[in-house]
C-alpha cells in the first residue's frame, strides 16, 4: 500500500525517470497497515516533500528514496513504532531486486545511489529516524544533509553504511536507542561533518551510543576518513563518542557527561585528535578499563596492539586512560591520580596537569 509511487514500465536509469515533484501539507494516518508507505521515489530529481506521518505500521520505511537526486524531505512522524520491521521514517535504498514484477520500487536494476539529499525530521514515539537500507558494495550515497529533533525513538536517529560527504546541522534527541551510527564496513567513505548534536538519555545503559563511527582494521580495509565532530553535547548513554579504526578524526569542544562507560573512546583510529571540551562524570559502571577520555585498548591482540598518532589539546577530563600509544601528544587537565598510562609508551609527549577536581 503506497500513496505515491512514481513507477512506470519503460526502461529508465540514473535520475532520468521523473523530475519536479512537490508535495506540501497534509497528514497520512497509516493506521498500522503492514508495509504501507507514503512516498516511494525512484530514479528522479528535483523533489520536495513536506508532510506528516502518524500511526506507521510494519514497513521498512515510510518514505523511500532510491536513485533520487536534489531532494528536500521534511517529515514530522509520530507513533510509528514498528516492532518487527526496520520502521525507518526515511530510508535510503539501492535496490538489488532484479525482478521488477515483485519489486514495486525500481526499474531498471542499475544501482544508482542518491545524491544531494536534505532530510529534516521531527519525531516522537517512533522506531528509527533516517536510515540506509540494503547497502551494496561500491555504491555510495553522497552529499547528504540531515537534521532531526526527536523524543522517544527506540533505536537510531541515524544509521548509515555507505555514505560520503555527509553533514548534519541539528541532531537533537532525548530518550533514544542511539544517536548517529556510521557502520562503514563495505567501502572507503569520506568527509563527514557532524555538528549540532545534543543527545541525552540512551535507553540501554549497556548498548546506547551518542555518536559511533565503526569500520574494520587494516590498511586496505573498508573505513571512514576525514571526520569532523564539532561541539557535541552527549548525556547518559553507554558510550558518548566512539571511533573504531578508520582514519582522520577531529573532535572539537565536546561536552560529554554521565555515560555508563567511556565518555570519548579512540579505538585504534589513526590520525585522531580531540581539541578542547569538558569530559566528566562518565564511567558510571566504575570499571578500571574505562574513563572520561580513553585512547587505545590493551585487552586485545595479546596486549600489543598500538594506537598511532593521537593528539589531545586543551581538554578538561576528570579521568584519562591511555593504552599502547605511539607517536602521540596529550595536553590536558585531569583529577589528581586519574591519568593512567598502560602498556607501551613510545615517542609520546605528555603535558597533563593533575588538580584537586
Amino acid at each position: 500500500t503506497t500513496f505515491f509511487n512514481n513507477k512506470d514500465t519503460v526502461n529508465i536509469g540514473g535520475y532520468d525517470k521523473t523530475r519536479g515533484i512537490t508535495f506540501e501539507g497534509g497528514k497520512f494516518d497509516i493506521q498500522k497497515i503492514k508495509d504501507a508507505k507514503t512516498f516511494v521515489l525512484s530514479h528522479c530529481q528535483d523533489i520536495k516533500i513536506d508532510t506528516k506521518v502518524i500511526n506507521g505500521g510494519e514497513s521498512q520505511s515510510y518514505v523511500v528514496l532510491n536513485a533520487v537526486k536534489d531532494a528536500e524531505i521534511n517529515i514530522e512522524a509520530a507513533d510509528c513504532s514498528a516492532t518487527t520491521s526496520i520502521g525507518a521514517t526515511v530510508g535510503l535504498y539501492v535496490f538489488n531486486d532484479k525482478n521488477t514484477l515483485t519489486n514495486q520500487n525500481t526499474k531498471p536494476y542499475d544501482l544508482t545511489p542518491c545524491d544531494n539529499i536534505t532530510v529534516n525530521l521531527k519525531l516522537k514515539n517512533v522506531k528509527k529516524g533516517f536510515v540506509e537500507i540494503t547497502p551494496i558494495d561500491k555504491i555510495i550515497h553522497k552529499n547528504i544533509n540531515y537534521s532531526v529533533q526527536a523524543e522517544n525513538v527506540s533505536e537510531e536517529l541515524g544509521l548509515f553504511n555507505n555514505v560520503s560527504y555527509f553533514k548534519t546541522e541539528k541532531i537533537i534527541g532525548n530518550d533514544i536507542g542511539n544517536g548517529l551510527i556510521f557502520q562503514i564496513l563495505n567501502d572507503v567513505c569520506e568527509d563527514f561533518t557532524i555538528e549540532g548534536v545534543n543527545v541525552r538519555n540512551g535507553k540501554n545503559k549497556e548498548t546506547s551510543r551518542g555518536i559511533w563511527f565503526k569500520s574494520k582494521d587494516g590498511d586496505t580495509a573498508p573505513r571512514y576518513e576525514n571526520v569532523r565532530i564539532i561541539n557535541p553535547v552527549i548525556r547518559a548513554c553507554n558510550k558518548g563518542i566512539t571511533t573504531d579504526y578508520g582514519r582522520g578524526v577531529r573532535i572539537v569542544n565536546p561536552d560529554v557527561q554521565g555515560c555508563w562507560e567511556d565518555g570519548v573512546w579512540n579505538y585504534f583510529t589513526l590520525d585522531w585528535a580531540l581539541h578542547g571540551g569538558m569530559l566528566q562524570s562518565n564511567n558510571k559502571v566504575g570499571w578500571a578499563s574505562r574513563a572520561d577520555l580513553h585512547i587505545g585498548e590493551i585487552a586485545i591482540g595479546g596486549g600489543n596492539k598500538k594506537t598511532f598518532r593521537s593528539i589531545v589539546s586543551e581538554v578538561q577530563a576528570r579521568t584519562i586512560r591511555v593504552e599502547n600509544l605511539q607517536d602521540g601528544r596529550i595536553s590536558a587537565i585531569c583529577k589528581g591520580g586519574s591519568f593512567v598510562k598502560d602498556g607501551s609508551d613510545f615517542n609520546n609527549k605528555f603535558d597533563v596537569l593533575e588538580v584537586g577536581w
